[in-house]
């Protein structure tokens, strides 16, 4: 856990090649975090995603999600730009908009 948080935060990846030797490596990772709760992992902004009902099945939606290539391609680039996207703004302002993008 302390590993991934590092390599979120500080885009470092530690390894140790024993006899007391670490090393760390800057990588560019992408990370996406996607739970059901509060994240133990550091992350710049939180978009909590409201059920559409009590009965919802999640599993199903998850599914067809994944067997959909042009569902996939979308989040994709979705992703994609907004990782791109320069912003000066306090991280409530945007996650107020990405959430707004997002569920539109």
């Amino acid at each position: 856990l302390k590993c991934l948080g590092n390599l979120i935060s500080w885009q470092k990846l530690a390894y140790d090649f024993g006899f007391s030797y670490n090393i760390e490596f800057e990588c560019d990772a992408k990370v996406l975090i996607l739970g059901e709760g509060k994240s133990l992992l550091p992350s710049d902004i939180v978009v909590p995603l409201k059920p559409m009902g009590d009965n919802t099945d999640y599993q199903q939606i998850i599914s067809e999600i994944h067997s959909n290539e042009d569902m996939l391609n979308r989040f994709r680039k979705y992703l994609t730009v907004l990782r791109h996207i320069q912003y000066d703004e306090e991280r409530d302002e945007l996650q107020k908009k990405i959430e707004k993008d997002f569920f539109a």
